[in-house]
């Protein structure tokens, strides 16, 4: 087909919006594996407060860092225990979304499946951060969630039992 005869915009072979959702899902994965190693290494240090230690270190070498003091209020204490089902938590989450990625990239349609299910789980925690907090994030990544899922289950829907697409 010669350009810009109907053709549809890609990245890396794939449409734009597939390409959209894998991002997202890959950094997600991405953030998800580093927190997941940032409370593994507050739970091997074995100190409630190390956060707040470090914080207070840097502002003893600059004391008139207005950031750092504003973020010594922000920053929480975390038990051990806690930090250790953080790291769990974050690190499944981090496969979870790297399946849901690579899967999707391939076109898979129980990556899909997976993608539905994720994304409406998590919808009424967000529609409760949006109802108590109301801030700009909180409905912008509302209205990105659902759109994917929307997107997703459409394409889902159009595929056939062996997940061939149709035309």
């Amino acid at each position: 087909m010669a350009p810009g005869a109907g053709s549809t915009r890609t990245v890396f072979g794939r449409p734009v919006l597939e390409a959209l959702i894998v991002a997202e899902k890959g950094l997600g994965a991405l953030a998800a594996a580093g927190g997941s190693v940032a409370a593994i290494w507050v739970r091997a240090t074995n100190h409630p407060a190390v956060l707040h230690t470090i914080v207070r270190q840097a502002l003893t070498d600059d004391p008139d860092n207005v950031v750092l003091r504003y973020l010594t209020h922000l920053v929480p204490s975390i038990a051990p225990n806690v930090a250790l089902g953080l790291a769990v938590g974050l690190g499944l989450l981090a496969i979870l979304l790297a399946v849901e990625a690579v899967g999707f990239w391939y076109e898979r349609p129980w990556a899909e499946l997976l993608i539905i299910v994720e994304t409406a789980a998590f919808l009424p925690a967000e529609i409760f951060d949006v109802i108590r907090y109301a801030r700009p994030t909180s409905f912008l990544t509302l209205a990105i969630n659902i759109l994917i899922l929307m997107y997703v289950a459409r394409r889902y829907r159009k595929s056939g039992p062996r997940g061939e697409r149709s035309s």
